[in-house]
């Protein structure tokens, strides 16, 4: 079970947001030092920077390209999956899961009903994890009212214990934290109301203090005092880049409301140590020679912050490639569908489809021998697309 959705989701948004308000500074300027010897420290800095500037890019494009598709897919495809296909998942869930607790089922065909709920539930946590998530605690009591009356006293109090630490496991994976425990214990009807109320706010008010806040770069040096020296001159950049910038300095409005973005991108440069935005603004809007007017000490410290720098844009590239929530095959239909409606409304038609075939199976399910009729219709397939398969290997 993954994390915390809403969790992952707010630390996803800070590093777009991160990534978003550097984007207005220029990323032109390949070079940052003027400097001809290639083995000067200055030329190494001069590599560091556009190195930085083509990360930076790349993780703005990457951000860019999949704001795009993310929009095309929950303006189009997540409501007709939410309108049409959730309903016929869970009514078809639903059944399977009174069916599996009938006792005339024998163990193979309830091992069958359990992976056939796994791949549903799938399909389910995909459009809505709520709900999954509930359709999933349901399965599992059922599977232990199951167990239980198979069991003697002493085993099946041994497995309701491991249920309950399952369920538990289960809704803390959720929601990324420790949730508050009801007193009727952990089974399904009674953690109904903490699926439905426990809220971000709530898990944030009882982790508060338990999560690390990132430290800005400029404070990891090998020493305190070229920590320290660094710290200075990183703090002179901002207030110099604020005075030149500040809002209340101009008269005109649309200058102002221009230099508040400024300074509000300036601020949160500050904040996480983004020394490189900090130095975009100083040259795009102050511009004097400081930069080359260096010692070689403070060269090397910029070095250090630069390497981080890159070091942090190339982690914050992987992460967001990994919470992509969409799988690399609907990217790609989703790049598809972009450039022709008509594959938006096949892709849309297939969805209304898959929800009128599920609907079918549901009705078929009447009974415990309609059950078993449809699970050795089931196999039968399954077997006769494996031995396709294997054959068509032989020859391919």
């Amino acid at each position: 079970m993954k994390n915390s959705k809403n969790l992952k989701n707010n630390t996803s948004k800070d590093k777009k947001t991160s990534l978003k308000q550097s984007s207005s500074t220029s990323l032109t300027s390949n070079s940052l030092l003027k400097s001809t010897d290639t083995n000067s420290q200055k030329h190494k800095i001069n590599q560091l920077w556009e190195k930085i500037l083509k990360q930076k890019q790349r993780n703005q494009d990457y951000i860019s390209k999949m704001d795009s598709h993310l929009g095309l897919y929950h303006q189009a495809i997540a409501p007709t999956k939410v309108e049409y296909l959730l309903p016929s998942l869970v009514s078809l869930i639903t059944r399977l899961i009174e069916l599996f607790e009938r006792k005339t089922i024998s163990d193979w065909q309830r091992t069958f009903i359990i992976d056939w709920i796994g791949d549903l539930l799938e399909d389910v946590m995909d459009i809505s994890p709520d709900i999954g998530m509930q359709l999933q605690l349901k399965a599992s009591n059922a599977t232990q009212k199951v167990i239980k009356y198979k069991l003697s006293d002493e085993e099946s109090e041994e497995f309701e214990q491991h249920m309950q630490n399952t369920f538990k496991t289960l809704v803390e994976d959720m929601y990324g934290g420790p949730v508050p425990t009801p007193e009727e214990g952990w089974d399904f009807e009674n953690i109904t109301h903490i699926l439905e109320g426990f809220s971000e706010a709530q898990f944030f008010e009882q982790n508060e203090g338990s999560i690390d806040e990132e430290k800005p770069i400029i404070n990891n040096h090998s020493t305190a005092d070229a920590d320290s020296d660094f710290r200075k001159w990183f703090n002179q950049m901002f207030r110099r880049t604020a005075k030149a910038l500040h809002p209340d300095k101009q008269s005109n409005d649309t200058v102002r409301e221009r230099n508040q973005a400024i300074m509000a991108e300036l601020s949160h440069a500050k904040a996480t140590g983004d020394i490189v935005t900090i130095i975009q603004l100083y040259m795009t809007h102050v511009g004097d020679n400081q930069f080359n007017a260096f010692s070689e000490l403070d060269e090397a410290r910029l070095i250090n912050a630069l390497n981080q720098q890159l070091t942090k844009l190339k982690v914050e590239f992987i992460e967001l490639k990994d919470e992509t929530v969409l799988t690399d095959y609907a990217i790609k239909r989703l790049k598809k569908c972009a450039k022709n409606p008509k594959k938006l409304q096949e892709w849309i038609d297939e969805i209304k489809a898959q929800a009128v075939k599920l609907d079918e199976t549901r009705a078929k399910l009447k009974s415990l021998k309609a059950l078993k009729q449809e699970i050795e219709v089931m196999i039968q397939e399954q077997e006769s697309y494996y031995l396709q398969a294997q054959f068509k290997q032989l020859f391919d």
